[in-house]
Parts: structure tokens; sequence; C-alpha cells
């Protein structure tokens, strides 16, 4: 296809001559011959002129987002409050809208979910309620669960591998008599069990080494307070427990006070480690060892796959394992602190 530069060497004028004789710019001073020569030459060189491309304004995606617990419960679980934190800074990025609701007794309130492009839904759930999503939209994003990861993306952590580290940690670090202290979570309006990939991963691991035994394991709320109770219970059927993995640190905040009540010495007597390395982790006495959790990556790459969703109109499903870090405190090494992996 011929150019404007393709006329001009042609015609034997400057590029800007030409444009403007073709765009019918009649504030040019050229004489009628040079401009009657621009034309004739664009007219045997079949010169199309280009069309100009309109701009299309990009559409505006509105991203559901929804929290499986309760304004209230999601205060007291900084877990999931750092996933919202860092799906809702990522859509601001982005320039996304987004409707952030929670679950109420009575669910989720359907209606502030209507109209919404894709949804990104933080936490666990049952069938009924992924199948309240799908009636909403087909782009949908589960972060910390995958309960239907053939259709739907997911964001997990790879917990298993994490209790492996841990016990691995907890070990090498000299424990032999090692408990669980986690939480149970129910799905669904008939309130399913949901088994924790931490538990599940201790009680495979231990049986494997033979060192399993069912009363070492305490389960409860993912709360301090049953943290507090539950190791109460532990330490008192197991007087030589020398080393606690607790499914939350939250939970590890609970266990630090029982032990303390027990007269015995973290980490000398007891080793404690937790999960999620919460902000206050780092700063509680002792300062606690943990897994690290990105649950801000975990937020962004939801975001990404929803996008993708939209943008693309990709319909093959995909499930993004994040990994772990084991941070190393003075609650399982004694003047660890100050040396860890942070």
């Amino acid at each position: 296809m011929a150019t404007i530069r393709d006329i001009a060497k042609q015609a034997g004028v400057s590029p800007a001559t030409v444009s403007r004789v073709l765009n019918y710019d009649k504030s040019l001073s050229v004489t009628d011959e040079t401009r009657r020569k621009i034309l004739q030459v664009a007219e045997e060189m079949n010169y199309t002129k280009p069309k100009r491309k309109q701009k299309v304004e990009e559409k505006v995606w509105t991203i559901g987002i929804t929290q499986w617990f309760s304004a209230q419960q999601e205060i007291d679980d900084p877990y999931y409050l750092a996933i919202r934190t860092g799906i809702e800074r990522t859509c601001a990025q982005r320039g996304l809208q987004t409707r952030t609701v929670f679950k109420g007794e009575d669910g989720f309130p359907v209606a502030q979910l209507e109209e919404v492009d894709g949804i990104i839904a933080i936490g666990k759930y049952g069938n009924d309620e992924v199948q309240m999503f799908k009636r909403l939209t087909d782009s949908i994003v589960f972060v910390d669960s995958a309960p239907d990861d053939k259709a739907h993306d997911a964001v997990i952590v790879d917990f298993h591998h994490a209790t492996a580290e841990v016990l691995d940690h907890l070990q090498t670090a000299g424990a032999t008599n090692i408990g669980f202290v986690g939480g149970q979570e129910f799905v669904g309006v008939d309130k399913v069990r949901v088994e924790d990939p931490r538990e599940q991963a201790y009680r495979t691991i231990q049986t494997a080494s033979g060192h399993y035994d069912d009363s070492k394991v305490k389960v409860g709320h993912f709360s301090a307070e049953d943290g507090w109770l539950l190791t109460q219970a532990l330490l008192q059927d197991h007087g030589d427990m020398d080393g606690i993995i607790f499914g939350s640190d939250m939970m590890a905040i609970g266990g630090l006070r029982a032990i303390r009540e027990k007269g015995l010495q973290v980490p000398g007597d007891v080793k404690v480690i937790g999960f999620d390395d919460i902000s206050a982790a780092a700063f509680i006495n002792p300062p606690l060892s943990t897994i690290r959790v990105h649950t801000e990556f975990m937020g962004k790459t939801a975001v990404d796959l929803v996008v993708e969703r939209l943008r693309d109109l990709r319909t093959i499903a995909k499930k993004i394992i994040v990994p772990t870090d084991l941070i190393i405190r003075e609650s399982t090494e004694a003047g660890s602190y100050g040396s860890s992996m942070e």
C-alpha cells in the first residue's frame, strides 16, 4: 500500500505538503499545478487514506468480593482480613470497581451482587453457595479453597508442605513429642465440616513416621481463647509435650498463655509454632515462630485470574498453589530472633 512518503518522493515535494493536500488544508500555500500533481500521483498509486481508529472506551468491570465471615468475625481473624485488603487494593490500582459483602445469619445479600462481572470468593463455601455464585456470573475465583476446581479458578496455600516443614523444624530443634492444636470450620446450609489441610497433613505425616496419637490432636475454633483452652487440655493429657503446632497464630497466642500458666517455659520446655505470621507474631513474648502465608499476594493473584477470565474469555479453570515461608523466632529456638528468615 502506497504511503504519504511514496507520494512525496514521486511528486517531488515534502511528506508534510502531501499530507496537507490530501487532507484538503485550505491554508496551505501551493500552486494549483503542485496540488493537481500530488492528487494525480496519489490516484495512480492507488493511495487509500488510513481510517482513524476510533477511541473505544474500555469497560470498567465490577468485581464482587464475598467474605465468608461476618464483619465482626473478620476482625477476629487477621488472615482473611489481609486477603480482602490485598484484593481491594489491587482492584483500586487497576481501576476496577468492587462490591464487598459479608456473610450474615441469612447468608449473603445476593441483591448487592447482581450485575457484577466477576466474583472473588474468600474462604470456604458449600455447594449451595457455589451454585448461587454461578447464577450470578461465570467468572468466579475462590481464595483459600477450591470447591469446584474443574469449573472455577482457585488460589490456595500449600499447607501440606508447610506442615511437613514445621514438623521437621521442631524435630531438628529437639522436640520429640509434638502435638497439634487446630480449628474446625463448617460450610453450607448443612454445616458440613471442612477438613483442615494442616491437621490432615499432621495426621498423615505422624502416622507414616509411627508417632501419631489421636489424643495429641485438639480441635476447636480458630481463636486465642480456644487456643488457650485446648492447650490446657493437651498439657493435661500429655505432661511431657515438648512441641505444639497451632493452626493459626491467634490460637498460638492463647496457647502461650496456657503454657505459662502451667509453669513451663517457651522454648525451653515446650516449643511453639503457629501459622499465618500476623503482625503481632513478631512482638509477643517470646516472638512467635510461624509459617508466613502471602495473603496479599493471594489477593492480587485472585484479581489477576478474574481479569483474565473477563478479558480473554478463558473457560479452562486454573488452580494457583501459593508457597509459604518458615519464619523462625524465639518460640522454637532460644536466641534465634534476629537471625530468622525474615
